[in-house]
This record gives C-alpha cells, sequence and structure tokens, in this order.
C-alpha cells in the first residue's frame, strides 16, 4: 500500500533545508577565515530553525536529541567564534549540520488515523480473498452481488487511504466489511457477524483502555495477560476471517476475561501515578527561573490535569502534564534535574574516549585538544554542582573527540 504525499508546505521545506545543506557544505570548502565561519554558523542556525519547523511541536525522541545536541553545539561554535577560535568555530558548526542531518533522517511517527485506516483496510482485504473462492464455489448470485459491492467500497478506500484522507477512509472500509460481515454470516449459517465484529472491536477498545490508563505502572503479571488477551484477540479475527464466526465470539469474550483479570493485577492505579508525577513536575518548576506568565500557565495546566486524573479522564491529564513539561524543557532544557551520579558517569565516558583517542592528521589532533578543554569546563561546571552545564559541556567533548579519530 502506498501514500501520496500532497503537502506542497512540507515539500517547499524540504527544498529550504536541502538548499541549506548545500549552501553550508559549499561554503564550508573554502577555508575557514572569520567571515566565512560566521556565515556557516548563521546558515547551521538557520537550518536548525527550519528543521524542528518541519518536525513540528512532536517529533520523535531521536530526532529531538539530534536537534539538542545541533543546539549545544551551536552554543559553543559562537562562544568559540567570539574568542577568536574560528577553525573550531567551523569544526563545532560542521558537526551541529551533521546533528541536524541526522535528525531529519528519522522516520516521523505515523497517526493514529493512518494507523487504524491501514488496519480496517487490511480486515477488507483479507475477508475478501477469504470469502471470494467459497462464494464462487456456492454460486450464489446475491453474495456475488454483494461481494463486488463491497470490493467496490474498498477500492474507493484504498484510494482515499493514498490521498491522506484517513477518516473517509476508514468510513469506507467499515462500509465495505459491514457487507462482508454479512456475507460470512450468510456462509457460517445465519450467526449475526455484524454483533461479534462489534464483540471484538469492544474487546480491542477495552484492552488499549487499560494499556493508557496504567502505562506508568504495568506490573509482569499485567504485561502477561495483556500479551494474552492480544493473542486471543488475533485468534477471534483470524477465526471471523475465516467465517467461523462463533469460534470468534468466544475467543474474544476470553480476550475480555483475560484483561479483566489484567487490570485487578495492575500496580499503583493510574490517578496515583499521574498526580505523582505532576506533584514532581511542579516542584521541577520552582527549581528553575521561568517568567511569570509562563510559570502561570504551567501552574493553570498542572491544576487542570489534576481535576481531570481526580475526574478519572486520564488521557487529557497526561496531555495537559505533557504541555506543562514541554514549557519547563524550554527554560530548563530539561523536565528532569541532572542527577551528579549521571553527570559523573558522562564525564568518565568522555575521559575514556579521549585517553583511547590517537588523532594522525592535524584536524584530529586540533580536535582532540578542544575536546579536552571542553571537558575541562564540563569538570569545573561539576565540581560547582552545576550538573546539568557540566553534562552539556561533556557531551560537546565527547561528540568532538569522537570525531578526533
Amino acid at each position: 500500500m502506498r501514500v501520496i504525499a500532497k503537502n506542497t508546505g512540507r515539500t517547499m521545506m524540504f527544498l529550504v533545508l536541502a538548499s541549506l545543506l548545500w549552501a553550508s557544505a559549499a561554503y564550508g570548502q573554502n577555508g575557514s577565515s572569520p567571515g566565512r565561519v560566521l556565515y556557516q554558523i548563521e546558515q547551521t542556525e538557520q537550518l536548525l530553525q527550519s528543521a524542528r519547523e518541519q518536525l513540528g511541536d512532536n517529533p520523535p525522541q531521536e530526532a529531538e536529541n539530534y536537534l539538542n545536541q545541533a543546539e549545544q553545539l551551536l552554543a559553543s561554535a559562537r562562544e568559540e567564534y567570539e574568542n577568536g577560535n574560528t577553525d573550531l568555530a567551523g569544526q563545532l558548526a560542521s558537526q551541529a549540520k551533521t546533528m541536524i542531518q541526522r535528525a531529519l533522517r528519522v522516520q516521523p511517527r505515523r497517526s493514529r488515523e493512518s494507523l487504524e485506516a491501514e488496519r480496517q483496510l487490511e480486515r477488507c482485504r483479507q475477508l475478501i480473498e477469504n470469502l471470494s473462492p467459497k462464494i464462487t464455489s456456492l454460486g450464489n448470485p446475491k453474495l456475488s452481488q454483494m461481494l463486488a459491492k463491497a470490493q467496490q467500497i474498498f477500492k474507493k478506500g484504498e484510494k482515499e487511504y493514498d490521498a491522506g484522507n484517513y477518516r473517509l477512509s476508514v468510513s469506507l472500509s467499515k462500509q465495505a466489511l459491514s457487507l462482508l460481515h454479512k456475507i460470512a454470516g450468510e456462509i457460517s449459517g445465519g450467526a449475526d457477524p455484524e454483533k461479534v465484529a462489534d464483540m471484538i472491536d469492544y474487546t480491542d477498545e477495552v484492552i488499549q483502555k487499560a494499556l493508557e490508563e496504567h502505562a506508568e505502572n504495568q506490573t509482569e503479571k499485567f504485561k502477561s495477560l495483556v500479551a494474552a488477551a492480544q493473542q486471543l484477540q488475533r485468534q477471534a479475527r483470524e477465526s471471523f476471517d475465516r467465517g467461523d464466526i462463533r469460534a470468534a465470539a468466544d475467543l474474544t469474550l476470553s480476550a475480555r476475561r483475560k484483561i479483566q483479570q489484567a487490570i485487578k493485577c495492575a500496580g499503583t492505579s493510574p490517578q496515583t501515578s499521574i498526580l505523582s508525577k505532576i506533584r514532581e513536575t511542579r516542584a521541577a518548576a520552582k527549581k528553575i527561573s521561568i517568567p511569570k506568565d509562563a510559570g502561570d500557565e504551567i501552574e493553570n495546566l498542572l491544576s487542570d490535569a489534576e481535576n481531570f486524573a481526580n475526574n478519572g479522564d486520564f488521557a487529557r491529564a497526561r496531555e495537559n502534564l505533557a504541555r506543562a513539561q514541554k514549557i519547563i524543557a524550554q527554560y530548563s532544557g530539561s523536565i528532569t534535574e541532572v542527577s551528579r551520579e549521571s553527570a559523573a558517569r558522562a564525564i568518565e565516558i568522555t575521559d575514556q574516549i579521549i585517553n583511547s583517542a590517537s588523532p594522525r592528521t592535524e584536524n584530529g589532533k586540533n580536535l582532540l585538544k578542544q575536546a579536552k578543554v571542553q571537558q575541562e569546563r564540563a569538570k569545573a561546571d561539576f565540581n560547582a554542582g552545576n550538573y546539568s552545564s557540566a553534562l552539556n559541556k561533556t557531551r560537546v567533548a565527547k561528540t568532538l573527540a569522537e570525531q578526533a579519530e
């Protein structure tokens, strides 16, 4: 199945990014005079901004990590440029560009609508493949006409999927499935396929709700029972697609009993877990300097999250909590405070990389020298108790040391 992209704005963004990458690369080949290096830094900063716009508000975590590294490298490039170290500044900007390129290569998360549309179309396809030979062997004109109509609706659903109209594709798929279920019912001797199909869909909803509500507190027993329920659901759908409606009903009811057992075995309630995270987030916000308007917005979001959690609307509670955490991250670089242990471990790893590096070229030796400078700054921040800054600086040092080889 193919998906045809028709977002002109997205295409234009790719062209802008491509031109920036080319310009940065071309300019980097012409030496490292202060003017050229400054141009390289500015182009890479513009590239970073364009990449963030393209990836949107919720980029994949891997892409976000690359962009954050690029931002740190560019900040270091600016600092080195202002200190007169133009060679190092250019190298840091080049490394930032590499991080941005990696971020843009990360596959974006697919939307729920596209996944649901694909799932419904696949169900139609399998039912059509299973029912077609049975209808042919029966030679029943009525069932043949119903199948032809279902196939026509299914093809329209595929067309809408390819055009990116996922909601319409799902609607058309469900229309086709309704006809296919009636055919399966006729073949299976009068069982009510639509009722059984609704039972299977409802069990899917029960499983999904359990996973969402207990996202933070899944015990091993919970996971095991959920896996068993999901396996029974797969068997139920396979039986349904074969036309064995009664077996499908029995299997989906068994899956529902499994998920009910799983909920009883779950750990801390979702309400308790979310309220705990809200308290942690509120405490984290108090430890950093935040403008009053941003602080007020954070508090409003957390208060709403508390209300949603107390009323059992855990999805909206998590959404508001995530929005509050994102605002905090803009001012702190991370929602969680960097621990002394994590910063110390990162510095230790960077020391190992620096000590094992043995560059042969002058450029590599220069990179290693600057890595050591950054590492010393990281250690100074660590000794001063500024673990977040120490972690950022040792990451820059690590990147430089790795590039020195």
